[in-house]
């Protein structure tokens, strides 16, 4: 036996969910993934180093967030045989394109590269109308466009209320259920993330962070420059896009960040670039509406 030792980084991203640690193992397998039968083997919390006990043959050794996800959120990297001690890192990136996935950093092999790629257009698949993606498909070319357009302006205000965060969005939204974030709410051309972190994360508690030191820190592990960070209608906010490098498309965020009494919130809104310009204002009107209940309220 020997050891494969997993660093997963401290990252405020995905900070509440471990991660489940799977080996390939055509003997005693418990679940499929890839097409590769496999055997949980433990769990890995943000910020945690584990070691876990491999046979000494060639075996891939996977990384997802939970058995439901696993078909379209999962990275892995291919042990090569041997009896020494194997170590590897990795950790979970901001972006609701690939679902706040983990990946290693090191890459066994050109597998490793086309998995991540098959992954995004699983995930692409099944949440379409989360990012957007219809126009992959064209029914928002020419005159469809004005037929599917979401009119949030003339819609009903909606409050949605999760673990003591309330937003007022419009009846144009319905909550969905995804393990990667707090929650979210799906419309047609918006989607919106929450993401929670509680302060017992950081290290000497949260509460002794301000802000600005914790829009440094989600910069900082996501990958942004230092200049990222601006305020809109006095919330700090946190503007950049990112590519689907499938479809070679272009979406837009603004990623509010709150305060609480316990924990640190992430509120982002995502749009089509080309759309962004449209909905921005509103995304702000939203972000403005965020406000977070005292536990009397929340009785």
């Amino acid at each position: 036996m020997r050891n494969v030792i997993i660093k997963r980084r401290k990252e405020f991203s995905a900070s509440l969910i471990s991660m489940k640690v799977y080996i390939e193992d055509y003997q005693a397998s418990e679940t499929t993934i890839n097409g590769v039968p496999c055997r949980k083997i433990g769990e890995l919390r943000n910020g945690e180093e584990r070691a876990f006990p491999v046979a000494e043959h060639a075996a891939k050794v996977f990384v997802v967030p939970n058995k439901m996800n696993k078909k379209f959120s999962n990275d892995f990297f291919q042990l090569p045989p041997g009896n020494q001690n194997i170590f590897l890192t990795g950790g979970n990136g901001l972006n609701p394109l690939i679902g706040y996935r983990f990946q290693f950093d090191a890459i066994s092999g050109e597998d490793v590269i086309q998995n991540r790629k098959k992954n995004n257009k699983r995930f692409a698949a099944i949440n379409i109308s989360i990012i957007a993606f219809i126009v992959i498909f064209g029914f928002l070319a020419g005159f469809a466009l004005a037929f599917f357009e979401d009119n949030y302006s003339s819609s009903a205000p909606k409050t949605f209320t999760v673990e003591g965060m309330q937003i007022t969005l419009t009846d144009n939204f319905t909550e969905e259920n995804y393990e990667e974030y707090t929650s979210c709410y799906d419309s047609k051309n918006v989607a919106v993330f929450t993401l929670k972190e509680d302060f017992s994360l950081f290290e000497g508690g949260g509460e002794n962070y301000s802000i600005e030191e914790y829009a440094d820190l989600v910069e900082k592990a996501n990958g942004l420059s230092d200049d990222t960070l601006e305020y809109i209608k006095g919330i700090p906010c946190l503007n950049y896009d990112f590519t689907n490098p499938d479809y070679n498309i272009t979406y837009s965020n603004l990623t509010f960040l709150y305060k609480s009494d316990n924990a640190f919130w992430i509120v982002q809104f995502t749009s089509e670039k080309n759309k962004f310009d449209e909905y921005s204002a509103q995304m702000a009107e939203w972000a403005e509406s965020v406000i977070f209940l005292t536990a009397n309220q929340q009785a």
